[in-house]
């Protein structure tokens, strides 16, 4: 049995979006974690799932795929709303910290939401391609989306008229600091992460010496540290203000399309395109690959055919794995 110390404070639900198997890591605070699971109790989506997020209280979870979005419980996985008209696919999503829900989709267009209603409030146009990324700032008057290209840029928009307010140079994947004062993007010069302020669109410094392009972005709950997920199946943790590397993990052997730090910023989840779910307490090195485990291991992985694309977590240390086909779960 694999073990690895992490600092949460309760249990860690993992859901496959692949179905057949959902996991849940009972976690001590302080001590070794030991891996266990449960079996599945819900079944969340109904195909083509690329994008998953819990409200900011935990109470709620969106589950965005190819025919809207659906709004479910977080605690027994029932149906609470679905978005009216069309989206879709629906490839990012997230809420804002005063609980509406921003998709990002497969036409271009970001929307907001209400909440637990799903009526669309307004829409923001001005990326020609699709958007595979959507991120607020905490205050939520200011939304940013990009997709993959380079050349269409970062697009700003203000939240109360819809007006474009800004474009930056950049492409998915996104990253907002927890503070609004640094927005994270895959950079314009190869293997590199742009950093910027988003009140007033300019560049604040770059961190480079990536093995290849990030395709994973995420702060720490501080905002001190910045994780990124590489193509090159690397993960780095980096110091914002120093612009330095601290930490580096080497074991994905698929781009990391997922990354996500644990509340207290002590550890934090990494998953790949293979579908390997690692836990990295970056300070100390250790590791451990959850997918991988035994017990998950006495059938074949669902997790492991269709990768991990999204690792939203609630404040209490409730992760959420999710790739593209279906979502079936298990509240910790």
């Amino acid at each position: 049995m694999m073990m690895v110390r992490l600092n949460v404070r309760c249990a860690v639900s993992v859901i496959s979006l692949a179905c057949a198997v959902c996991l849940v890591w009972l976690i001590v605070p302080g001590a070794w974690g030991q891996l266990r699971t449960s079996p599945p109790t819900a079944r969340l989506g109904t195909g083509n799932v690329q994008a998953v997020s819990y409200s900011p209280d935990g109470s709620l979870i969106a589950v965005g795929e190819n025919s809207g979005i659906w709004l479910r419980d977080a605690h027994d996985s029932h149906a609470v709303a679905r978005s009216h008209g069309a989206t879709g696919l629906v490839r990012a999503l997230t809420f804002t910290p005063g609980g509406r829900l921003l998709s990002a989709g497969a036409d271009g267009v970001v929307r907001l939401w209400d909440v637990p209603s799903m009526q669309e409030r307004r829409q923001f146009v001005g990326l020609q391609d699709q958007a595979h990324a959507v991120v607020a700032t905490p205050d939520g008057t200011t939304v940013a989306a990009a997709g993959l290209s380079d050349a269409e840029g970062i697009c700003m928009w203000d939240v109360a008229t819809g007006t474009v307010l800004r474009r930056l140079s950049g492409a998915a994947p996104l990253s907002m600091s927890p503070d609004g004062r640094c927005l994270a993007a895959s950079g314009v010069l190869p293997n590199t992460i742009s950093l910027y302020d988003p009140s007033s669109g300019s560049a604040v410094g770059t961190l480079d010496g990536l093995a290849s392009r990030a395709f994973s972005l995420a702060f720490s709950p501080g905002g001190r540290l910045l994780a990124s997920g590489e193509g090159s199946g690397q993960v780095r943790v980096w110091d914002v203000e120093a612009r330095q590397q601290i930490g580096l993990l080497s074991e994905h052997r698929a781009p990391v399309q997922a990354v996500a730090f644990a509340p207290d910023g002590s550890s934090m989840a990494c998953g790949d395109r293979l579908g390997e779910l690692v836990v990295w307490d970056y300070a100390t090195g250790a590791s451990v690959s959850l997918s991988g485990s035994e017990t998950a291991a006495s059938k074949p992985s669902r997790l492991r055919q269709m990768g991990v694309l999204s690792l939203p977590v609630t404040a209490t240390a409730r992760l959420c794995a999710g790739t593209w086909k279906r979502t079936c779960g298990n509240a910790c």
